[in-house]
């Protein structure tokens, strides 16, 4: 009987997860990727390599109102190839793209330094350790600013 349940939760998880994702695509406007929701831009992405696709969607635990919006910005390279996964940082009260971060890369080859996620309430840090950059999002603003 346990078993049942166990498959009716990870079919319940499995819609939830495709609904989610029918809800989000990737525009192509000549060249320029945009993450959108119900035909709304909501922020433009980048690409490494052919058109990226939406993964999925995590809410900031300490922050509610920021939202991951997580997708594969593509393949780079030619003879060592890594899949890089990006981030638009997303206020969803304010309804505005705060900043697009890389957040996971991927190589067959070789182990790859992943980029640092540190949160506050106010403030969301990602330190790129693969390209040596550091972002700084604040998560709390005014709208009228």
């Amino acid at each position: 009987m346990n078993k049942i349940r166990g498959l009716k939760f990870l079919l319940v998880l499995l819609f939830i997860s495709n609904a989610q994702a029918a809800d989000y695509s990737v525009l192509d406007e000549q060249g320029f990727f945009y993450l959108v929701k119900a035909e709304q831009k909501l922020c433009e992405i980048h690409s490494v390599g052919g058109l990226p696709k939406f993964i999925k969607l995590e809410y900031i635990s300490s922050n509610q109102e920021v939202v991951l919006i997580k997708y594969f910005a593509g393949t780079a390279g030619t003879h060592d190839l890594i899949d890089v996964y990006r981030a638009c940082v997303y206020d969803t009260k304010n309804k505005r793209a705060l900043a697009d971060v890389p957040y996971k890369y991927q190589s067959d080859n070789h182990e790859m330094l992943q980029p640092k996620f540190k949160v506050s309430a106010n403030l969301l840090i990602v330190i790129d350790l693969e390209n040596e950059e550091t972002f700084e999002i604040k998560l709390a603003f005014n709208q009228d600013i």
